[in-house]
């Protein structure tokens, strides 16, 4: 391990914690922090030096974000040395060119935030955006509820500074949308997961904020009903159509017990929560309801309400976001994968029937962004069934031109998956680039490819 004085040199006595400093401030199980050694830089100066040690030691390096991922990306063994970006936390919002300058630590909310008070918007937006940091977010290229309208985190990025294994800061810190001068190198280190590089700062695209949302929940009883649906309200709301969630039974049963009252005196077998943004609140609302009332005489909705407050708006997301609910099929595996939208009874049947045989029973809730073909299933697999589990969620995948990580990562958990989603030569070309760019395998060893590659 790099000496502890080498580090205290670099950062000062506030930028190094060891000891139970480190292990007390994470804690997220099945994943642990072995590593007692944490060191916080403040610049990307900093960084550099710290790398530039690491690499001549061969020590490996563990990148630290929000924390808040579902890959185990934030796990570290004793032998590794855990950088945390929390205190690269500037921020700069600059109005005319509609852009953000951000440090990797500064958390997303805190940046939806600061963008709001200059009647600007930062796209994208996910529950866990008051712990999830900016370097995370593009190191998953991050996805989200509003992929449908705005795009994942790479399509917000007009700029990086990255440093890499040895030291060597990249800064790539273009303000202009379009921007053809050679390779576009910031595509390497986005959803590279820190181990090409350590994103430091970015440059990020912002939009107007719209004035004002239209939101509803649709009761659906027929999964071929979904897709019209869909394409009914995109194309009727002028590609104002921001998000478009389905909840299955399975998930919306459980995940409804925080409101009040059910929204519906039956369930639904799918509950959809549909919002669109623009200027104007009134017409937004209007045209929802004659495209629901369409809808609803082509049989594809057996009813709908829609938001009469932001109360009521923030109550139905609240029960998009509580996956915490089901926290009682534990021991559980929570996934995300993408799967073409015609495929999606076919492979979620498939996924039950193996659970059914290998477990003898399949406890699994559904969710997620239809809209962008991104399914979230929650499996309650014992004790004993995660290997079983994975392998029935990720077996269906196969033949399928789906995939195992549609926005959380591979980090460690699906690493020995990602021959489903990747051809052997795609897989030969990603550790001809970690050879590149790290020789010595010491960022974040062992995220999406095994530390022997």
């Amino acid at each position: 391990m790099i000496a502890l004085s080498e580090l205290v040199g670099i950062t000062g006595e506030q930028g190094v914690l060891h000891g139970s400093a480190v292990a007390d401030r994470f804690a997220m199980p099945p994943y642990r922090c072995g590593s007692d050694l944490l060191v916080r830089p403040a610049t990307t100066e900093q960084l550099s030096a710290i790398l530039k040690h690491c690499h001549a030691a061969g020590q490996k390096v563990v990148v630290h974000g929000g924390r808040s991922g579902f890959a185990g990306g934030c796990s570290s063994t004793e032998d590794e040395l855990v950088i945390s970006l929390e205190r690269m936390n500037q921020l700069e919002i600059k109005p005319a060119e509609r852009i953000a300058i951000a440090g990797a630590g500064v958390i997303i909310e805190t940046l939806q935030n600061a963008a709001e008070e200059q009647d600007l918007l930062f796209a994208v937006d996910w529950g866990g955006r008051g712990s999830a940091t900016v370097g995370g977010a593009i190191s998953t290229n991050a996805g989200g509820n509003q992929v449908l309208r705005y795009g994942m985190m790479r399509e917000q990025v007009l700029g990086l500074e990255v440093v890499l294994a040895d030291g060597t800061i990249v800064s790539s810190m273009s303000e202009v949308l379009k921007n053809n001068a050679g390779y576009d190198l910031k595509q390497l280190f986005i959803g590279s997961e820190g181990t090409l590089g350590i994103v430091t700062r970015a440059v990020l695209r912002l939009r107007a904020r719209p004035a004002a949302r239209a939101t509803a929940v649709i009761a659906v009883e027929r999964f071929e009903a979904l897709p019209p649906l869909l394409s009914a309200l995109d194309k009727g709301l002028d590609g104002r159509l921001t998000s478009f969630e389905v909840m299955w039974r399975s998930y919306h049963e459980v995940a409804s017990e925080i409101l009040p009252a059910p929204l519906f005196p039956y369930s639904p077998a799918y509950l959809v929560l549909a919002e669109a943004s623009g200027e104007n609140g009134a017409e937004l609302q209007d045209r929802m309801v004659e495209l629901l009332v369409d809808a609803m005489a082509d049989n594809l909705v057996t009813d709908a309400l829609f938001a009469k407050s932001e109360g009521d708006r923030a109550a139905w997301w609240g029960v998009r976001d509580n996956f915490h609910s089901l926290s009682r099929l534990a021991p559980m595996g929570v996934f995300d994968v993408s799967v073409p939208t015609s495929q999606v009874p076919d492979y979620l049947e498939q996924v039950e029937l193996a659970l059914i045989r290998e477990l003898g029973e399949a406890r699994m809730a559904v969710f997620g962004h239809l809209g962008d073909q991104n399914l979230h299933l929650i499996v309650g697999h014992g004790p004993e069934g995660k290997r079983v589990a994975e392998e029935a969620v990720y077996g269906a995948l196969r033949d399928r031109s789906g995939s195992i990580s549609a926005e959380h990562g591979v980090g460690l958990e699906k690493r020995h998956w990602l021959p489903v989603s990747r051809s052997p030569e795609e897989l030969t070309l990603m550790k001809s680039l970690k050879a590149c760019l790290d020789p010595r395998g010491i960022l974040n060893p062992g995220r999406i490819l095994s530390p022997a590659s």
